[in-house]
């Protein structure tokens, strides 16, 4: 549901290359592995979760220690188009501008790359009916709010 950030929908990270100018649609290496979650993607990153895995306490092991949705994720997503919802989470403020989402490449590269960061897309990636308003993309910045300068 829309309405509940804690069973918001998500939709599979479908490309992989966010780095070329164009890409070939025709070309399968443009396209992730979709027979694998997310954080299986990269070969040692997986590594890393199943020795941490194998070090813990039968009973109390995990393979993740985040989801690939929360609350926290939409609000991420959406502070352009929804920026209530990041306020609301972080006590009336903008989380620190190196951690609010900047560009889908920095994104993707964080879901390859960082033990903590699993979460897949929100629907708006592929749902412009979705932008309110219509003629506002929930990547821009058109309310212009003041973010913050990012420091990396």
């Amino acid at each position: 549901s829309y309405n509940d950030l804690t069973q918001y929908p998500v939709v599979p990270w479908v490309l992989q290359d966010y780095t070329s100018e164009t890409l070939d649609l025709a070309d399968p290496a443009v396209y992730r592995d979709l027979s694998k979650p997310v954080g299986a993607l990269d070969a040692s990153r997986l590594a890393l979760f199943r020795e941490r895995y194998a070090s813990m306490p039968p009973g109390d092991a995990f393979m993740y220690g985040t989801h690939y949705s929360a609350p926290a994720f939409v609000a991420y997503f959406l502070v352009r188009q929804r920026p209530e919802l990041n306020l609301h989470l972080h006590a009336g403020r903008f989380d620190e501008p190196d951690r609010l989402f900047f560009s889908v490449r920095e994104a993707w590269a964080s879901v390859l790359r960082s033990t903590s960061d699993v979460k897949e897309l929100l629907p708006h990636f592929y749902c412009p009916e979705l932008h309110a308003p219509p003629a506002a993309s929930f990547l821009v910045n058109s309310l212009r709010l003041q973010l913050g300068c990012r420091h990396s």
